[in-house]
């Protein structure tokens, strides 16, 4: 079977390596370089905890599908080390989720009821056991908790191994430069279609307009000797030490499409993150990024078949896709190649937004 995949970021990167991988001819079609987009741009959280529980207004099944996604990353990063033979950064956590303020620590409560009812481990901490994981932090921070499943990925690397086993390949074509405005054009030459460029999605068809894009802005700054060896999560704002660097972010402001960076922006998640870990304020910024996001109202992602032509959605997953990309791709191959769409998934087609105007 041959398969049109739009978008080769994070998204459609791993499309591309699952289906490849269960023989079908792929093509990816991009008009930027391959993970230049929010997924170049990305910390490489995988958190299932800090990012889907106990939040208000959020699909109802995000929590199990960030679980399961999860669940998913420890063979997928094998694999892609071993084609490729680089290493991507995994970890399976922890990470600390701290409080420095009442409205942090009430974050921090609504995390842990939602972790106890569905069994996830976690355990709480006070100033003093946060400090013998991390001696360094702030004297504002009081307690935290101790995220068990939440890990991390390099995801820079993990795109540079992804290409390099597609290099391997011979059933992966890559077509760079190419813009395409109607994913149907492409069923005269695949058997199947995958939309998967993001918040840009939404151009590629009505059903898509639920998509709405959610600009956000990081730092990456020098590593220093008393970086942190946790990643850190403090309200929106997270610090997460790689190998070579740490990643401070990331504002959230909904309808921002601009690529550009605003200093005003990035000083105000630099004091946010110096409150928790006060070396930071003395780091030397490497780089400053801005990047767009997919959201949706639910904040879960659109996975499916969009009508009766073998089009396809892979986009929406807003902050979480770093984490769902394996298990995005696991699902769209299965309904591809299988046509099989597992109980879990079917809650997040676009159906789900028949009701809402346009």
């Amino acid at each position: 079977m041959s398969v049109a995949i739009v978008g080769a970021g994070i998204i459609g990167l791993a499309c591309a390596e699952e289906l490849s991988r269960r023989g079908a001819e792929v093509t990816l079609y991009d008009r930027r370089q391959p993970g230049a987009g929010a997924s170049w741009v990305a910390a490489g959280m995988l958190a299932p905890a800090y990012e889907a529980a106990g939040h208000q207004g959020q699909h109802p099944d995000l929590f199990e599908l960030c679980r399961r996604g999860g669940d998913v990353w420890p063979s997928f990063a094998r694999r892609v080390e071993l084609e490729s033979g680089l290493d991507v950064g995994y970890s399976a956590g922890p990470s600390l989720a701290v409080a420095c303020h009442p409205e942090h620590e009430a974050q921090l409560l609504d995390i842990e009821a939602a972790l106890a009812c569905n069994r996830v481990p976690f355990e709480r901490l006070d100033r003093v056991q946060l400090i013998q994981l991390e001696p360094s932090l702030s004297d504002t921070v009081q307690m935290g908790l101790v995220l068990h499943k939440d890990g991390q990925v390099d995801n820079r690397r993990v795109i540079k191994a992804l290409l390099k086993v597609f290099e391997r390949r011979s059933n992966v074509q890559m077509k760079i430069g190419v813009d395409v405005s109607d994913p149907k054009s492409l069923l005269s030459d695949h058997d199947a279609v995958i939309c998967a460029a993001g918040w840009e999605s939404v151009k590629l068809g009505s059903e898509l307009a639920p998509i709405r894009p959610v600009g956000g802005q990081l730092l990456i700054l020098e590593k220093g000797e008393t970086a942190p060896i946790h990643s850190l999560r403090r309200g929106p704002v997270y610090i997460v030490p790689k190998a070579d660097r740490i990643v401070v972010g990331a504002s959230v402001e909904p309808g921002r499409v601009s690529r550009e960076t605003d200093q005003v922006v990035l000083d105000e998640l630099l004091e946010a993150a110096s409150e928790v870990w006060p070396g930071l304020s003395a780091a030397r910024v490497r780089e400053s990024w801005a990047g767009i996001r997919p959201g949706t109202s639910d904040h879960a992602p659109i996975i499916g078949r969009l009508g009766e032509a073998p089009i396809y959605t892979a986009t929406g997953h807003y902050r979480n896709g770093i984490l769902l990309a394996p298990i995005t791709a696991v699902a769209l191959a299965d309904m591809i190649l299988n046509d099989h769409t597992a109980e879990l998934i079917e809650a997040f087609s676009a159906k789900r937004f028949a009701s809402q105007p346009v």
